[in-house]
């Protein structure tokens, strides 16, 4: 069942223009670093505006970037901006036209942490530990015929048992 509506939830916010995106350079250095994940929202939800960071699609002559995520410096005209990492002494050199935007970026996801691979090795070995001791972590069970708390003298005062003790 919390699978099923864990799926659902997905689908939902993929269907509503929700998406994720690892950031493959430090061009937005220090906000996004490469090696981070940020979540993206399409245009349905919120609109392109200068100051935001967006990830969009370019084409360099006949070959197809990977997906740029840089923020918007610029409005060329109606739907068509300029960007710019924030590291980058210079605004990027192409137009980018608003259907090649595929989400503007709300939040970002430090994951650089996990390329270093001391520290990838040491927290996903702790991550997986927890997951464990999560897992398999001794329960308590009440059996069937526990103690009523209004009857236990040493339980707090209850109701209208409070008055009578």
């Amino acid at each position: 069942m919390t699978a099923a509506l864990a799926l659902a939830a997905i689908v939902a916010l993929r269907l509503m223009g929700v998406g994720s995106q690892i950031v493959l350079t430090s061009s937005m250095a220090p906000a996004i670093l490469a090696g981070d994940a940020v979540i993206t929202v399409g245009s349905r939800l919120h609109q392109p505006e200068i100051g935001d960071v967006v990830v969009y699609h370019v084409r360099w002559g006949s070959e197809e970037l990977p997906p740029i995520s840089h923020r918007i410096v610029a409005s060329r005209g109606p739907g068509v901006w300029t960007t710019k990492g924030d590291y980058n002494a210079e605004d990027d050199p192409w137009p980018v036209p608003q259907e090649r935007i595929s989400g503007v970026v709300i939040l970002r996801v430090p994951l650089h942490y996990f390329r270093d691979s001391r520290v990838a090795g040491t927290t996903v070995g702790a991550m997986v530990a927890a997951g464990v001791a999560v897992l398999f972590w001794p329960r308590r069970l009440v059996a069937a015929e526990s103690v009523d708390p209004a009857d236990d003298p040493s339980s707090p005062p209850r109701g209208r048992h409070a008055r009578e003790r």
